[in-house]
């Protein structure tokens, strides 16, 4: 690999990294063939000058130096599989910017397509767009003089560092990974302290009468509190019902704000592939998900029993990037997690007849081991 002054970049996928990229090199000169499946990431490049979105892979290759791969780590591979007939034997030059994928991974990969493939890591940040990430790079099969090359390359998005393979797990876990967590601990946190808000009332704190300190401890000891007091916002009682004890939990008083709560969590397998649909230029995924509830009880000689599972079917609904990721990687028997809300819709069949359907508009989701 020669160095020049420009180069043509294929660069495989459009989401935060592959965008950012893609007008980093586009910003200082190169020409960036920007392929995805979708069409709806592209829209917004095709009047930037030095980028041609492509939704096709064998276009997005032709002609090009290097490429440059940026998707998520569980889709590197199947995307080296495609791309295998379109690579030339010799020169193809490989990159991916998956965090967990090694060289060896990426060499093996390759080699299947290559006689002498040519591979490197490369771990930049969203700030490529303006030219300020941190990058860094590693390779194999590649040079010190190649490798060299790529790092001037990769200058334009922002300070390119060659380090050792080894160390970048040291590297994520400081540039990346641990700030991710950090900022999902202030999340969680934040979230916590929105839900006491909620259970303790619109000031935060229990609502309470008045009582003065002397009249408190005026209070004989062992004696009852006064019937007047307020009970606490979640409270137990027992119940005598023949000759059981039953303990309920009831709600002495509403949330005085006024303000209410829709919120819901699942863990289930989707029971059929997304259907993609476009509404007001925005992509629709619809899929239903199972969750299933497993219950035991008591025989009358009070030995354990298994009951019937009780599975439920759920209309899940994702919008915009949730949805593009839907129809690439969700498929039916995936297991998912997913929070969002309950939304009730209406309206009237061909025949006049008035239909309900209740769907969950998903908020978040996270794709789970099966």
């Amino acid at each position: 690999m020669e160095k020049e002054n420009t180069l043509t970049v294929a660069v495989l996928g459009a989401g935060n990294i592959g965008s950012a990229m893609a007008r980093g090199l586009a910003g200082s000169g190169h020409t960036v063939h920007l392929y995805n499946r979708g069409a709806a990431r592209l829209e917004s490049f095709g009047s930037m000058p030095g980028v041609v979105p492509t939704q096709s892979l064998e276009d997005a290759l032709r002609g090009a130096d290097l490429s440059l791969i940026c998707v998520e780590g569980h889709a590197v591979m199947p995307l080296i599989g495609a791309m295998g007939r379109f690579l030339e034997s010799q020169s193809a030059v490989v990159g991916s910017c998956a965090a967990a994928i090694s060289t060896d991974e990426l060499s093996e990969a390759l080699g299947r397509f290559v006689s002498q493939p040519k591979v490197f890591r490369l771990l930049p940040n969203i700030a490529a767009t303006a030219g300020k990430s941190t990058n860094l790079l590693c390779a194999k099969g590649i040079g010190n003089s190649d490798l060299s090359v790529l790092q001037d390359i990769f200058e334009c998005t922002g300070t390119t560092l060659i380090v050792e393979e080894r160390l970048f797990p040291a590297a994520m876990a400081l540039s990346s990974c641990g700030i991710a967590y950090a900022m999902r601990y202030v999340r969680a946190t934040m979230s916590a302290g929105v839900q006491m808000g909620l259970s303790r009332g619109h000031n935060g704190r229990r609502a309470r009468r008045h009582r003065s300190p002397a009249r408190i401890r005026q209070a004989p000891r062992g004696t009852h509190r006064r019937r007047d007091h307020p009970r606490r916002a979640h409270h137990t009682r027992t119940q005598r019902h023949g000759g059981r004890r039953l303990h309920t939990i009831g709600h002495s008083r509403t949330h005085r704000s006024g303000k209410g709560m829709n919120k819901v969590i699942l863990l289930g397998h989707v029971g059929r592939d997304p259907k993609i649909r476009i509404v007001d230029s925005s992509t629709v995924a619809e899929f239903s998900l199972a969750t299933t509830e497993k219950r035991r009880g008591r025989a009358a000689d009070g030995s354990p029993v298994d009951m019937p599972e009780i599975t439920e079917w759920h209309n899940i609904v994702m919008w915009g990037r949730a949805a593009e990721f839907a129809e690439k990687y969700i498929r039916k028997g995936t297991r998912l997690l997913v929070e969002g809300k309950i939304r009730t819709r209406y309206w009237e069949d061909h025949n006049a007849i008035k239909r309900t359907v209740t769907e969950i508009y998903v908020d978040s989701f996270e794709l789970l081991p099966k």
